[in-house]
C-alpha cells in the first residue's frame, strides 16, 4: 500500500491517472502535493502540474506553475533545481510567443551555469541557446551555438548526446524548407534516444520534429507513423503533453487529406476534448473546429448507399 503522505507517491499516482486518461483524478493527486509541509513536494508538485496543464493547452497556467517553482527553488538556494525549472519555463514562453521573455529566462540559466561552473549546466545552456536562436530566426547565432555544443559533446563521456546537435541542425534545415536535410538530421538522432525511463524524456520532441518534416514534405504516410509513435509513448510523453495532444490534431489533418473522413473526425474530436479548456486563440483549436464542422456536414453524404443513384450523393455534397 502506497503511503499517500509521501509526495513522490502522489506524483506517481497522478502520472498513472493521467496515462489512463483520468485527468480529473490526476490533477487532484498533483494538487495534493501543495498541501504538504515539505518544500520539495511543492517544487515537484508544481512541475507536474505545469506538465499536466500543457496536455490541455493551458499554457499560461503551465508557465505560472513553473514561475512559482523557480522562485521557491531560488529561495531555497537550490541552483540545480532552479536551473532545470528555468530551462523548462523558457520553452513554454516560446510556445506562448513570448520570445523576449524566453531569452531573458535563458540568460538567467546562463548566469547560474557560470556561477556553478557545472559542465552539464553550461552544455545545456549552449544547447538551449541554439534552439532558441533558431526559433527567433537568428540562424547564424543558432549555428554557432550548435557547433559549440557539438564540440562540448565530442569532449564528453556521453557521445549519444550528439542527438541534440542533430535536433538543432534539423530545426535549422526545416526552417529553411530543406525537408530532406531536416529529415536526415532527425533520423540520425532517433536511434540515440534512451529507453523511456523518466517523465522528462524527450522522445515526443524528436518524433514530433520528424513528423513535421515529413508532413511539410508531403510525405503523409511517414508523418502518420511518427505521430502514431508519439501516441504510443507512455512516461516519455508526460512532460510534452501539448505535443501528445496535438498529434491527434495532425493525424486528423492527415486522414482528412487522405479522404478518411470518419477517422479524421474522431481524431479532431479527441484533440478538442483534450484542449477544451485551452488558452484562447490557439490556431490548432480554431482550425480543428472548422475542419470538424466541415466533416460533420459532409459525412452523412458519404453514407448514402451506392445502390442508389450517385446523383443523390453529389446533391447532398452541394447543399
Amino acid at each position: 500500500m502506497l503511503n499517500p503522505a509521501m509526495y513522490h507517491n502522489l506524483i506517481m499516482m497522478g502520472d498513472i491517472f493521467e496515462l489512463q486518461g483520468n485527468l480529473k483524478r490526476a490533477e487532484q493527486e498533483y494538487q495534493k502535493t501543495l498541501e504538504s509541509q515539505e518544500q520539495a513536494a511543492h517544487l515537484y508538485g508544481r512541475s507536474s502540474l505545469s506538465a499536466f496543464y500543457l496536455l490541455q493547452g493551458r499554457l499560461n497556467e503551465s508557465a505560472q506553475q513553473l514561475e512559482q517553482a523557480g522562485q521557491l527553488a531560488k529561495k531555497l538556494g537550490d541552483k540545480s533545481t532552479e536551473f532545470g525549472f528555468l530551462r523548462y519555463l523558457a520553452s513554454i514562453y516560446v510556445k506562448t510567443g513570448q520570445a523576449e521573455k524566453a531569452w531573458q529566462t535563458l540568460e538567467e540559466t546562463g548566469r547560474i551555469a557560470a556561477e556553478t561552473n557545472s559542465f552539464t549546466q553550461r552544455k545545456s545552456y549552449v544547447y538551449d541557446k541554439a534552439v532558441l536562436c533558431q526559433e527567433m530566426n537568428r540562424i547564424e547565432e543558432s549555428r554557432m551555438a550548435a557547433e559549440e555544443f557539438h564540440r562540448m559533446i565530442l569532449g564528453s563521456l556521453n557521445q549519444k548526446e550528439i542527438r541534440y546537435y542533430d535536433y538543432v541542425m534539423g530545426n535549422i534545415e526545416l526552417g529553411q524548407k530543406n525537408f530532406s536535410g531536416a529529415i536526415e538530421h532527425y533520423q540520425k538522432a532517433l536511434p540515440l534516444l534512451p529507453h523511456q525511463y523518466a517523465t522528462n524524456n524527450e522522445h515526443a520532441l524528436f518524433y514530433d520534429a520528424l513528423a513535421s518534416a515529413h508532413y511539410q514534405a508531403g510525405q503523409l504516410e511517414a508523418a502518420q507513423k511518427e505521430y502514431e509513435d508519439i501516441q504510443s509513448l507512455t512516461i516519455a510523453r508526460l512532460y510534452y503533453g501539448d505535443i501528445y495532444a496535438k498529434s491527434f490534431y495532425w493525424l486528423g489533418k492527415i486522414h482528412d487529406q487522405k479522404g478518411e473522413f470518419q477517422i479524421a473526425k474522431d481524431y479532431f474530436l479527441k484533440f478538442l476534448d483534450l484542449f477544451k479548456n485551452a488558452d484562447p486563440g490557439l490556431p490548432e483549436v480554431e482550425d480543428a473546429r472548422k475542419r470538424l464542422a466541415g466533416l460533420t456536414a459532409i459525412l452523412p453524404c458519404f453514407q448514402i448507399s451506392f445502390s442508389r443513384s450517385s446523383t443523390d450523393k453529389w446533391a447532398c455534397l452541394r447543399r
